[in-house]
């Protein structure tokens, strides 16, 4: 019977007011400027944070992204019993959001260890967050205008 490989942070306690708390921090101290939290429905689901780029400030967002990190965690549950899905869908629901939180954590700590090492710039690792006038993300915009297709598309042989 193979074993059930375990999420990155799968298993924090930690909550997401606090994850919010140190990757403001973390922003910060890499130089931003202002930085603020979204809110739906009196949850955080993502960060902002304005950056100067060439003395110009560039406002990035950060989506949480916790439905994938659920399903994951939920699927795993058996559909019968005490601790079915459905029962469980809650408590589920709220680790997944602990994991997606501490995981974007990770992420931005390793981001700005390679900034502190001059590996990269900051504007540099968070390009596809940059928050496009719509309100997407660059990446978002990205992938919904196909400009994917037309910028990595392989090169047409000679």
């Amino acid at each position: 019977m193979s074993k059930t490989r375990t999420l990155f942070m799968e298993t924090t306690e930690v909550p997401v007011q606090k994850t919010a708390g140190d990757i403001l921090s973390l922003l910060v101290r890499a130089g931003a400027t202002q930085v603020s939290l979204d809110y739906q429905g009196g949850k955080i689901v993502g960060m902002r944070f304005t950056y100067p780029v060439d003395g110009f400030p560039v406002a990035f967002r950060l989506p949480v992204r916790t439905e994938p990190v659920f399903k994951i965690i939920n699927g795993r549950r058996s559909p019968y019993g005490q601790f079915s899905r459905n029962a469980m869908a809650a408590k589920d629901r709220d680790q997944a959001e602990r994991v997606a939180w501490r995981q974007l954590l990770r992420w931005i700590e390793a981001q700005i260890a390679m900034v502190e090492t001059g590996m990269v710039k900051t504007d540099e690792v968070f390009l596809p967050y940059v928050a496009t006038a719509s309100g997407q993300t660059l990446y978002e915009h990205f992938i919904a205008t196909g400009a994917a297709q037309r910028l990595l598309s392989a090169p047409e042989p000679r």
